[in-house]
């Protein structure tokens, strides 16, 4: 071949690498109630094509014997701000968006699950899907725009459960270019200079980290640890990533043929919807409190929803046309619920309880 054709090629070839890295940007930004959940993403961070083995459609993760020490060593940290996670090549690692998002001081989040190719989640019960081993479970949150922790859920076992996942949170440094293993059951234990490096730090007034207790206490009151990955947050058709996109790329090991609905008027739905994120973590007939607020797939009226039921045998609990008598309002208006560490009140989900203790009557 004569010098003038490798030039030549040469040309056309960083032409289509250049054009190729600028197609994985794009910026970021969606808010669901008071809480920001973000479908698309920030800024790249790295790319790396799929194994040679694997599918071109697939990417591969590995579980290690032991939680990386930094984020960068996962594959997650070179594929989480590929466009391509959402919605072109990588078909088993998704970024998502729950429709009712839990409040945690405004904080901003993004999630993604990666599901091993050749596997399919458990949904046999729609309401309490078992994922396969392999999974992997992200959630980021960020304050202002800097990312703070990313907390990761591994199935390491093909049994059901909390004990069947490794949960490991990780701590953004302060100059956003990596992030550290914790190895405390609270950040907040630490001396002020072994957290002088991180984020959290920074915005230490304005949004806590949780503990590791804390991701048991909320995450062990479902059949699989998942609260915002099920049935009812990806029945949102407006959503990118739903259940009937996830059906058509196969997640599932029973096909999906309606989205799960909260029955009721559009007003109803966004404040009981509100409350599965926000209490029925806890009151869910497994977890602390006496209470099952967690809504069924198979609930065709209210009357039928267990937080209505649950209403329907405690005093006091919602006193429908009173919020200041109702415990469910008052208890999310001095922040005893949800239970995270919260410094902001959720004005916007008050509004909602509100509105909807306010104009509704018992069904």
């Amino acid at each position: 071949m004569n010098t003038t054709k490798r030039i030549g090629i040469k040309r056309v070839t960083v032409v289509i690498s250049f054009s190729l890295f600028l197609m994985a940007f794009q910026n970021c930004g969606n808010v669901n109630f008071s809480t920001q959940d973000t479908e698309t993403p920030s800024a790249v961070a790295g790319v790396i094509p799929p194994s040679a083995d694997a599918p071109s459609n697939s990417v591969q993760f590995e579980i290690p014997d032991q939680p990386y020490e930094k984020l960068s060593e996962s594959s997650f940290f070179k594929l989480a701000d590929k466009t391509a996670v959402n919605t072109l090549t990588y078909v088993n690692f998704k970024l998502y968006s729950p429709q009712y998002p839990l409040y945690s001081d405004g904080a901003s989040k993004r999630r993604w699950v990666y599901v091993p190719e050749g596997t399919a989640i458990d949904n046999s019960d729609p309401d309490s899907w078992v994922f396969p081993k392999g999974t992997i479970l992200f959630k980021e949150f960020s304050v202002g725009g800097k990312k703070i922790e990313t907390r990761v859920f591994e199935k390491i076992t093909n049994q059901s459960g909390f004990s069947a996942w490794r949960a490991s949170v990780y701590v953004w440094l302060a100059n956003q270019l990596d992030a550290d293993l914790l190895k405390v059951d609270n950040s907040y234990s630490q001396t002020d200079i072994e957290m002088l490096p991180y984020q959290a730090n920074v915005v230490g007034s304005q949004y806590r980290m949780v503990t590791m207790t804390q991701c048991q206490t909320c995450h062990a009151t479902v059949k699989d640890v998942s609260q915002g990955f099920s049935y009812l947050q990806l029945s949102d058709a407006s959503k990118s990533i739903n259940v009937f996109k996830l059906d058509k790329l196969g997640y599932f090991s029973n096909s999906i043929n309606r989205l799960d609905s909260i029955p009721g008027t559009e007003m109803e739905r966004a404040a009981i919807g509100y409350i599965q994120s926000n209490c029925a973590t806890c009151h869910s007939g497994v977890g602390p409190g006496p209470h099952n607020f967690r809504h069924k797939s198979t609930s065709q009226t209210l009357a039928e929803e267990p937080l209505i039921k649950a209403i329907g045998a405690s005093s006091g609990l919602v006193t429908f046309g009173a919020p200041l008598n109702s415990r469910l309002y008052n208890r999310m208006a001095n922040k005893s619920m949800p239970r995270v560490t919260l410094f902001t009140q959720d004005s916007a989900g008050l509004k909602l309880l509100e509105d909807w203790i306010t104009n509704s009557v018992m069904p």
